[in-house]
């Protein structure tokens, strides 16, 4: 709605195999990519669309980074706002894992989490046909030129806000860094709402 008071036209997607669009699997970014570049190749072919923002949380935010770092979309984002994105999968799977296992006494879980999370990764390629190691979204990162606006909640236990950090540190292009409160999944505060409409709305305004 605050985009909408702004006079910014929204289009929401959902990615293959969630909400309402078909599909068994989510790839967390692997491929979910390509049905982010069908949007915006719809959007650059609409005569009375001027310029676009991306906005994603979580896996769509990965998902944009990816694409923000491929030329051939590139120069069609004028800004992106990124919440709560990773940096890395098996990062996201080991800290969730030490999380858990690390607090049960006696447990040497350091030792433990890595062949768990190999495990994980080698029945995801058997089950699902994409390998989450082969999402380096770091390096993407730095390809990026797209001003952009990060943001985590700081309490997020799912999405540790580390890896905006990561991110934010890295990221090749124009960046801002905001750590607000709430988790993963809270409505987010005003405040940062705020600071993405100004954000997109600085970025796409005139001619």
């Amino acid at each position: 709605d605050s985009f909408l008071l702004e006079g910014i036209s929204v289009l929401s997607l959902d990615f293959s195999g969630c909400g309402h669009s078909d599909g068994e699997f989510v790839s967390l970014g692997i491929r979910e990519r390509h049905d982010l570049e069908a949007a915006l190749d719809y959007l650059k072919g609409c005569a009375k669309i001027g310029k676009i923002a991306v906005y994603g949380r979580s896996m769509g935010a990965a998902t944009a980074v990816l694409v923000a770092a491929d030329e051939t979309y590139s120069s069609c984002i004028s800004c992106m706002v990124l919440d709560s994105v990773y940096s890395s999968v098996g990062k996201v799977v080991t800290q969730l894992a030490g999380k858990y296992v690390g607090k049960v006494p006696l447990i040497p879980w350091e030792g433990m989490v890595a062949p768990a999370v190999d495990l994980l990764r080698r029945s995801v390629i058997h089950k699902a046909g994409y390998d989450f190691d082969q999402l380096l979204l770091l390096d993407a990162a730095a390809k990026c030129r797209t001003p952009t606006l990060f943001g985590h909640a700081g309490g997020d236990e799912l999405v540790f806000a580390c890896h905006s950090h990561d991110m934010h540190a890295v990221y090749g292009g124009p960046k801002e860094l905001d750590i607000f409160d709430g988790d993963h999944n809270s409505v987010r505060p005003a405040a940062f709402s705020q600071s993405a409409v100004a954000h997109i709305k600085k970025h796409v305004s005139g001619p």
